[in-house]
């Protein structure tokens, strides 16, 4: 049962499926809207109060939670993950994925999600396939590092 205001449960799972298969495309708002059988704005609404951001800001940073996924397996270049999740070039993903986590993309060597030295976990509740581990390694530590620093 949805809460007034809300996508419901069989909405949000329908938009997740739609958007992680289709993470490479264009993905519109009005795609998004017909998926749940609403208008625009009231699609917009809904969306925004069960996330808490713009379907296109959630688009932004599920494209590069998604390449970490990718990444992590060590079967693809940083080039072919940023192609296969709807990035223009590298560059572009770069660029994203420092906006998103606040540090350079990591390497491609071959790390498993359950390596020590992994950031990354899965976490199937969230809006977003993965969050930042609370007890940062690698690089994930110089981020946390500096959100300290700029608290200050």
């Amino acid at each position: 049962m949805a809460i007034q205001g809300m996508l419901s449960p069989v909405h949000w799972q329908r938009l997740k499926d739609y958007c992680r298969f289709h993470l490479a495309d264009k993905i519109t708002l009005d795609e998004l809207a017909t998926l749940c059988g609403l208008g625009r704005f009231h699609f917009l609404r809904r969306f925004k109060q069960t996330v808490g951001m713009t379907p296109h800001a959630w688009l932004l940073r599920l494209r590069p939670e998604h390449a970490c996924t990718l990444l992590a397996r060590g079967k693809q270049t940083i080039a072919e993950v940023a192609q296969g999740v709807g990035f223009y070039d590298q560059s572009h993903f770069n660029k994203a994925f420092r906006h998103a986590f606040g540090v350079a993309c990591p390497p491609t060597e071959p790390m498993g999600l359950h390596s020590p030295r992994a950031s990354i976990f899965y976490k199937p509740d969230s809006p977003f396939l993965f969050r930042i581990s609370r007890r940062p390694v690698g690089p994930i530590a110089n981020l946390e590092a500096h959100r300290n620093e700029s608290a200050l």
